[in-house]
């Protein structure tokens, strides 16, 4: 077991992969007994990954497409998270998951999944930027976010309020962020496209005098010692 710390200032005990996760479930018992619940919060968090699976059954539900995808790599349905099933042009339909690193690796390697009568399509999504959920921009977390104001109420993906993103309806993306900076912004904030644009090269500027000076008089003394020579 190895311990270590994380970017929110929590503790962090790592158990090796080749150990069933029931052994990190009865270590977080044990802790939660000892510990004090109002001045600690233990959970038992795994590396995680992404995938987007498209053509999906339109009659298929939510529970169903966790229960097929935790059989098919033997993972638990409640360690797979679901975004809500969206209906595609095509007439079937498509949602964002979210489960253990391996078991996702291993779906979008193979590229496909059968969900009910559906043979449905995996394509792994690239891991996100950090980004903190208070002033939605990347790089830092919350805990460390300094900016003055807070715009967490905020959807993710069209940046209005009132949803979450999982939940937002909008007919196309905006992202806040690259909208302020005057960069195209129909993407989701976070998204592998958003990025703020480069800084304007600007005309070089010349050196402070004393550095003149003082490259003028070094260029003249080492020319005096070449002449001594």
């Amino acid at each position: 077991m190895r311990m270590r710390k994380t970017i929110t200032e929590g503790v962090i005990l790592e158990i090796p992969e080749n150990q069933e996760r029931e052994k990190a479930a009865a270590l977080a018992a044990r802790l939660t007994r000892s510990l004090d619940p109002n001045k600690v919060r233990v959970a038992t968090p795994f590396r995680a990954a992404e995938a987007r699976v498209s053509m999906i059954d339109i009659s298929a539900t939510k529970e169903e497409i966790q229960n097929s995808l935790a059989k098919e790599n033997g993972c638990k349905p409640e360690d797979v998270r679901l975004g809500e099933i969206r209906p595609a042009r095509n007439g079937l339909g498509s949602v964002w998951i979210r489960g253990p690193a391996g078991a996702v690796r291993k779906l979008a390697q193979a590229g496909k999944v059968a969900i009910g009568r559906s043979t449905a399509k995996v394509e792994a999504i690239e891991r996100r930027p950090l980004q903190c959920y208070r002033c939605l921009e990347i790089g830092h977390v919350r805990k460390s976010c300094t900016a003055k104001e807070d715009k967490g109420h905020l959807c993710f993906r069209c940046g209005k309020p009132g949803h979450q993103a999982k939940a937002c309806t909008a007919a196309s993306p905006k992202c806040l962020l690259c909208d302020a900076l005057g960069a195209p912004s129909v993407h989701r904030m976070g998204g592998p496209i958003c990025s703020p644009p480069p800084p304007k090269k600007g005309t070089k500027k010349e050196p402070p005098v004393n550095s003149q000076l003082q490259a003028a008089t070094r260029k003249a003394t080492r020319r005096k010692a070449t002449l001594s020579l």
